[in-house]
């Protein structure tokens, strides 16, 4: 990676708020709605609740461009239900 050179990283992730907690479940009830007409994403939309409260993307991704000598920087967004890593070259490799 060049000098300046950037990763970057957006994804899902699980709100601490528990308002906010409150509202991306029954995000997901109407999404699980939703996927009773459209039968190809039914299956989607039921699992995915289980993978953004397991994952750990976020702090594993962080470790990881840390660990690679990138200074790391994180932003939250749509109230905490998703998440941006970026990554950025320190040094020339």
């Amino acid at each position: 990676m060049n000098r300046d050179g950037k990763i970057i990283f957006h994804d899902f992730t699980y709100p601490k708020n528990l308002v906010h907690r409150k509202l991306w479940g029954f995000y997901f009830v109407i999404l699980k709605f939703v996927g009773l007409f459209i039968p190809s994403w039914k299956e989607a939309f039921k699992k995915l609740p289980k993978l953004i409260k397991s994952s750990t993307w976020v702090s594993d991704y962080s470790d990881a461009m840390r660990e690679n000598g990138l200074k790391v920087e994180q932003y939250s967004l749509s109230c905490d239900s998703s998440a941006i890593l970026i990554g950025t070259s320190k040094i020339s490799k």
